[in-house]
């Protein structure tokens, strides 16, 4: 059974990579000028006999099924790109009909799956929706974990940024840390130093090159945006105690999940505490030492400090800030000295 699933993975990426291969070699050469016919050839085994190819190499496999529709869309990049423009009538058909069936289908599958994440939160009142994670969930299905993460970023810039304007009051078991920490403010003076920067550069390039002026132009207002994303996502992903666990954010910008049996020791800081950071100490924050956290949290083994765009970072030691530190600590020793790590509260707004 093992040879047979070999020789399978084996045959199959052959024949995947001799055909990658011909249609790259053929479309480099003076026949695809002459001949209509080789390039409706190179274009059908691009875009279709490939993504079906790599289909039936994957399907065993524990890789998504879904990762089909990114390859199908390099695929198409691929063969926009080699096939001279003048032979590209069969791949302008398929980008106009065969394409937005995609998209929509995809589209459709993450909003299901979106969903049906949120459907799972709802049943279990321990844990607080999020759409940020729900998103990431179903990313995961359609797209390579480094790819979802970054994908998942951008929807999330959009989504607090402009579209999550509804306020949802706390629950006892959920904590804010950027209404007293100044994070908001010094983000903004960002946002403010940015458009100040664009406004006096644009000025500046456009008596050289218009169009580079506009393409800074277009990063800094792109840079505006996430900015403005970010600063919204702080008090839209509260800090999480859960039954088991510790959900810590920071927006979109940092996360991580610490098991309650995990945790050696937890305590508020003084102002004067010292902090030196390493590959053993982190802060949840990003912005590290010019916010002073107030929370220590020591753990037995390495915790994973997930950061943007899915970058991650083990630890030992993580420090925090929160707007109510102490009540903070107090519920998780609380759930430390309950064996079944039950909290001992109700899960209703504040």
């Amino acid at each position: 059974m093992v040879l047979h699933t070999r020789f399978r993975a084996i045959l199959l990426t052959s024949l995947l990579s001799i055909v990658l291969v011909i249609a790259l070699v053929l479309s480099g050469t003076s026949w695809l000028a002459l001949h209509q016919d080789l390039a409706t050839g190179i274009t059908y085994d691009l875009v279709l006999l490939t993504p079906l190819l790599y289909f039936l190499l994957i399907k065993p496999t524990q890789i998504p099924t879904t990762t089909v529709v990114p390859f199908f869309g390099l695929m198409l990049l691929v063969a926009t790109y080699v096939l001279p423009a003048h032979r590209q009538q069969h791949l302008a058909l398929i980008k106009q009909f065969i394409l937005p069936i995609v998209e929509l289908t995809v589209l459709t599958f993450v909003i299901y799956k979106i969903r049906k994440v949120r459907k799972h939160y709802k049943h279990n009142i321990a844990n607080s929706y999020d759409f940020f994670t729900a998103l990431k969930t179903a990313l995961t299905e359609l797209f390579p974990p480094r790819a979802s993460e970054i994908i998942a970023v951008e929807f999330g810039v959009i989504y607090y940024g402009f579209v999550a304007w509804r306020k949802r009051p706390l629950k006892t078991n959920e904590f804010s840390y950027h209404r007293k920490s100044g994070t908001v403010l010094l983000l903004g003076v960002f946002a403010f130093m940015v458009v100040v920067e664009a406004f006096v550069l644009h000025i500046l390039l456009e008596q050289w090159s218009i169009i580079a002026a506009w393409i800074l132009t277009g990063l800094s207002i792109y840079s505006l945006l996430q900015i403005i994303g970010f600063a919204r996502s702080l008090g839209k992903r509260p800090s999480v105690i859960c039954p088991d666990e510790l959900r810590l954010n920071y927006g979109i910008l940092s996360e991580t999940t610490i098991s309650l049996a995990e945790i050696a020791s937890i305590q508020t800081l003084p102002q004067t505490h010292k902090i030196t950071y390493n590959h053993e100490v982190r802060s949840l924050s990003p912005l590290g030492e010019m916010e002073k956290p107030n929370v220590m949290i020591r753990l037995h083994n390495k915790g994973e400090l997930t950061t943007l765009y899915g970058f991650r970072r083990s630890y030992h030691t993580l420090y925090l800030y929160l707007d109510t530190p102490q009540e903070f600590v107090n519920q998780v020793n609380a759930c430390l000295t309950n064996k079944d790590h039950t909290p001992p509260f109700h899960f209703f707004a504040r």
